[in-house]
């Protein structure tokens, strides 16, 4: 298993406060997070801060939490700066960077498999470039034609794009380099030159952020004909109203945590016509309770056979499939996932789930993914009601 590692500190100077400040309703720390503390069966996750509201962030996120010291978010010398890395206890490192907010797990994923399929010693994500080079001097650094004016038809170069490194651990605090520079030391592994995006400067954080926007905007849109048919509204519990945890009071009472911000949209889906409806293989006086408080209008726990009862409200309200939308979070949600017009998945539900769902939320459940959803069934509802 490889350590992934992400690094985070606020001192940027050509890009003030980048790590933190608002990045499309998010910021380049959490999406980082959000994005690869999902599980993986390729890297476990570490997350590297020295200041407290850094590591507040990194709390939300099932990750293992380093605490830097002062001078090693300082940019000080490399080895001050890395001797956290004895905390780490596999072989090798992955270093992410989180200022490229386009970097998926997918790409990591894979190349961890180059990697390791490769024996590589080191690797690094490059971008290929076909352009000519020079010197100050005018002298050119790779070949070129001087009769032949298409930059295209020059041999390729590749360059180094800082969204990942792959390192051994012990050859770097021994030696203090992440590779030798000979023969794939390091390996290069080409990724998308939209993943390559990386936010150094100002001018690159608002190009990122106007990208990143506009793709989330494209999300909604791709299915905004589906959303504006949408009447009625269906829910899991464990995992979605709730952050799936278990909790006991001292006297050995079952609790569960409940977000208000989720009760909110919901009151304001109910007053726009929405109907409401929990399926859910609970069935315990709290989810009773919760429902009550929240006037959903239908309430099936206990449920095995969801598909069952979702044809059972169709027939109830004299609705249509593709006029119900689902959220859920795990793989006894994927086959009504066939049966409705939108298929919802949380943020950190199954990867088979989130593949599978027509709009995955940027937030995790228990934690606002149910408003997220109910904000995007309002507004398009708005637009035709």
């Amino acid at each position: 298993m490889i350590a992934g590692l992400i690094q985070a500190r606020t001192g940027s100077q050509r890009c003030k406060n980048k790590m933190l400040r608002d990045f499309g309703n998010t910021n380049l720390i959490s999406l980082a997070l959000e994005k690869f503390s999902v599980s993986s069966k390729s890297f476990n996750l570490y997350f590297a801060a020295h200041e407290e509201e850094l590591l507040r962030i990194g709390e939300n996120f099932e990750c293992n939490k380093i605490k830097r010291d002062e001078s090693s978010a300082k940019g000080e010398r490399i080895e001050v700066v890395m001797n956290y890395l004895q905390q780490i206890p596999e072989d090798y490192v992955m270093f992410i960077n989180a200022c490229c907010p386009f970097l998926t797990l997918d790409t990591l994923e894979k190349a961890i498999h180059c990697f390791k399929e490769n024996n590589a010693l080191s690797m690094t994500a490059v971008v290929k470039t076909h352009t000519w080079y020079y010197f100050q001097d005018g002298r050119p650094v790779n070949f070129l034609d001087p009769t032949n004016l298409n930059t295209k038809s020059t041999e390729p170069l590749y360059a180094v794009t800082h969204a990942f490194h792959i390192f051994n651990k012990k050859r770097f605090l021994e030696n203090h380099y992440f590779w030798a520079h000979g023969e794939n030391d390091p390996y290069f592994f080409e990724i998308p030159d939209k993943e390559a995006i990386d936010i150094d400067t100002e001018l690159e954080f608002q190009i990122a952020e106007s990208l990143y926007a506009r793709e989330q905007n494209q999300i909604t849109m791709r299915i905004s004909e589906k959303l504006s048919k949408i009447k009625m509204f269906i829910m899991d519990v464990d995992g979605v109203l709730t952050d799936a945890g278990m909790y006991y009071s001292a006297t050995g009472d079952e609790m569960k945590k409940f977000n208000t911000r989720d009760g909110m949209g919901l009151k304001l889906l109910r007053k726009s016509g929405i109907k409401q409806a929990i399926i859910t293989g609970e069935n315990t006086q709290i989810v009773k309770d919760r429902a009550r408080k929240l006037k959903i209008d239908e309430v099936h726990l206990g449920i095995d056979n969801k598909i069952a009862v979702l044809e059972s409200l169709l027939s109830k309200y004299s609705l249509a499939p593709d006029e119900v939308a689902y959220i859920g979070d795990d793989i006894n949600d994927l086959a009504i996932f066939d049966k409705v017009g939108i298929a919802c998945s949380v943020s950190d539900a199954l990867d088979d789930v989130k593949q599978k769902a027509d709009y995955v939320t940027k937030a995790k459940g228990g934690e606002g993914a149910v408003r997220e959803v109910c904000e995007i069934l309002l507004k398009y509802h708005n637009q035709t009601g």
